[in-house]
């Protein structure tokens, strides 16, 4: 029985650590895709696509004053549903916005992407389009 305790333990020691990797990955492409909000660069955001998804081109007039992540829920190894808040402004008017993302996030090929994002509480946010669904 002491012998098959060791390499039980060894694999849940494993399995604790893959997944943990996969919580520090998702955390890091969460803090980047929203800096990349917040700083309008496109490219940031781009690498959390689905490949073959366009991001659409932010306007001149949106300025980001915040883009924070305010929860993360690892519903799985490889999936997650992410709360962002954006507080903005457009340049020809001087209302601020806040919108609330709500953002599905799974991992595909080694990489945190975002498979659907919708508005949960606020105005529609004109930085980003639209996330198509895919199926999970």
């Amino acid at each position: 029985m002491r012998y098959l305790l060791g390499p039980a333990f060894a694999l849940l020691l494993g399995a604790c650590g893959t997944n943990q990797h996969s919580k520090h990955a998702l955390v890091d492409a969460l803090y980047e895709y929203s800096n990349g909000v917040r700083w309008g660069r496109s490219e940031w955001i781009q690498g959390h696509l689905p490949k073959g998804q366009e991001s659409r081109a932010a306007s001149s007039q949106l300025q980001v004053i915040t883009c924070e992540v305010e929860n993360i829920v690892m519903n799985a190894k490889d999936r997650a549903v992410a709360t962002i808040r954006v507080d903005w402004y457009l340049l020809s008017q001087a209302k601020l916005h806040s919108t609330l993302l709500r953002q599905t996030w799974i991992e595909a090929g080694g990489r945190w992407e975002i498979r659907e994002q919708r508005v949960a509480e606020g105005a529609p946010f004109p930085g980003i389009g639209r996330v198509s669904s895919t199926p999970l």
